[in-house]
């Protein structure tokens, strides 16, 4: 059960995110949404027998939101497995691509990279065995997708003449420099609009005041940036003065050691 919940949540929920805040449509909102409510309601029949009452509240969160599920847990039938949906090479596959992806975090890790910081490449050696499941895995467009989202770089090669096993490429230029500012200026915003206890379709006016090379970075991408956010309106000043106009949350803090203020209001 642990394992599950752990590849549920911080690998599942955390990779759809975007599903349910910036979906690339409505049918792939709803395929997120109808996923998690299948492993919701069949995890809470697996519990019933052990936990009655906190799967009886689980499968109840659910009841009201779908017609096909039988008033009560006790109600419903055992969950009965269908081998022929189970791909156990996709299983293995992700499985080593997850693999990969930690040991470039760890690696990330010992430069001092953030996992915000856009880096170039990830070089993989072949000559660990089971890296070259990952190299078959990436065969796969959707997967290596997800590897390089995962580790977020630019670019997955493979190599034979490698001295490690995996070589990441720490080097940021100036452009990868600004993407990063623009993902820790989302960062920070978002972070503020969870504080404010907003739902993911409130839109806001955001005032925020940052260093002045993040402000040229996010006014660069600054459609991109509204949209993402669900501003209506943005001032974005460099410094760290507080706003002139009320705002329903005004928050203060720091960025490697340098001040910044973000404030929102809901419209």
């Amino acid at each position: 059960l642990e394992l599950f919940t752990g590849d549920l949540s911080r690998w599942y929920i955390r990779r759809s995110r975007s599903r349910f805040s910036d979906p690339v449509s409505k049918a792939d909102r709803a395929d997120a949404a109808a996923t998690l409510e299948y492993v919701f309601a069949e995890t809470a029949k697996l519990l019933a027998p052990f936990c009655p009452f906190f799967a009886e509240a689980l499968y109840q969160s659910l009841v009201s939101r779908s017609s096909s599920l039988v008033p009560s847990v006790h109600l419903a039938d055992w969950p009965v497995a269908d081998k022929k949906l189970i791909d156990a090479k996709l299983i293995a596959t992700m499985a080593e691509i997850r693999r990969i992806a930690s040991d470039a975090l760890a690696l990330r890790q010992k430069a001092g990279v953030k996992v915000r910081q856009p880096l170039a490449k990830l070089t993989v050696s072949d000559k660990r065995p089971a890296y070259r499941t990952g190299r078959q895995a990436t065969s796969d467009k959707e997967l290596l997708e997800i590897l390089k989202d995962e580790i977020n770089v630019k670019e997955i090669v493979f190599g034979e003449k490698m001295e490690s096993e995996l070589e990441l490429d720490t080097v940021i230029t100036p452009e990868l420099k600004r993407e990063g500012l623009v993902r820790e200026f989302v960062r920070l915003c978002q972070g503020v609009r969870r504080d404010a206890k907003l739902q993911v379709s409130d839109e806001i006016i955001l005032y925020a005041a940052v260093p002045v090379e993040m402000v040229a970075a996010v006014e660069a991408d600054r459609v991109r940036i509204a949209k993402l956010l669900k501003a209506r309106e943005m001032a974005i000043v460099s410094g760290a003065q507080k706003p002139g106009k009320p705002f329903d949350i005004i928050s203060e803090t720091k960025l490697d050691d340098v001040s910044v203020v973000v404030a929102l209001r809901k419209v």
